[in-house]
């Protein structure tokens, strides 16, 4: 909420930049048994793009951490711990210019929460008529503003499609519309490098991690749509919804007898 004092200031009642421009940077995460998943890396991400949003300096990061940890308890006193949720913390800014006051008054956290959903485990894509172009951004940033790809999702789903799948201008394949992609051929992992306008995201990078100390190499390359398409299988991450297998892009199905794999990596 705007205080009455902040708001008669500015000529605006219940109001702030993230409502006027559709600013706000978030992450969402899982909270298994009252433990937040990946939590520090979640909040690493969300402070980096924070700062480098607001031109922040140090100090006003720490006392930033320390607001959101704050919130955080709050939010973990009043969920039930034998219960799983789906938690999404959301950074709204209310100044009139995009920087932080040393007070911190321009800067909101809502943090949403509610049961963890029922995830379909298998999903059929189809391509986004939608390129991902260069950004400005760099990759971990995560800024709230989907209204596109919702609505061009809410559309493919009316046809039986579950997500979409990206790819950018150079015709290199990035990402679904809250997922990060891998495919398998021949047992060779591989995954869009992030110079293809894909989110650095914490479960593909905790993912990696897990897969190159149990031996496995990930290829992070330029990789063309026929490369996906001509792979064993695929499968996609997200921190909420975890990995599920793609079963076909496009109605092209992957070869049910190299599945199997996916259960051992």
């Amino acid at each position: 909420m705007v205080d009455d004092s902040m708001s008669k200031e500015r000529g605006t009642y219940g109001s702030n930049r993230s409502n006027l421009y559709g600013e706000n940077v978030f992450t969402s995460l899982q909270v298994i048994n009252g433990i937040p998943i990946f939590f520090d890396q979640h909040l690493e991400r969300l402070l980096l793009s924070v700062k480098f949003y607001t031109h922040s300096d140090k100090y006003l990061m720490s006392t930033a951490e320390e607001k959101i940890y704050k919130s955080m308890k709050e939010v973990l006193k009043l969920i039930d711990i034998n219960l799983n949720y789906y938690l999404r913390i959301s950074i709204l800014f209310h100044s009139n210019e995009l920087s932080l006051s040393s007070d911190l008054n321009d800067l909101e956290i809502i943090i949403n929460y509610q049961r963890l959903p029922e995830v379909e485990r298998t999903l059929k894509l189809k391509t986004s008529l939608i390129k991902k172009d260069n950004s400005m951004f760099p990759s971990f940033f995560k800024l709230g503003n989907y209204s596109q790809e919702i609505w061009e999702l809410s559309q493919v789903k009316k046809e039986g499609f579950n997500d979409l799948l990206y790819y950018n201008k150079e015709g290199f394949i990035s990402e679904c519309s809250t997922s990060n992609i891998f495919f398998i051929n021949n047992k060779n992992i591989r995954t869009p490098s992030l110079d293809c306008n894909c989110l650095d995201g914490v479960t593909r990078k905790q993912l990696m991690k897990a897969l190159n100390k149990n031996g496995h190499t990930i290829e992070e390359g330029q990789f063309h749509l026929e490369h996906l398409i001509e792979s064993d299988f695929a499968f996609v991450t997200n921190s909420v919804k975890g990995l599920s297998l793609v079963d076909s892009i496009d109605g092209k199905s992957f070869k049910s007898d190299k599945v199997n794999y996916f259960t051992v990596i």
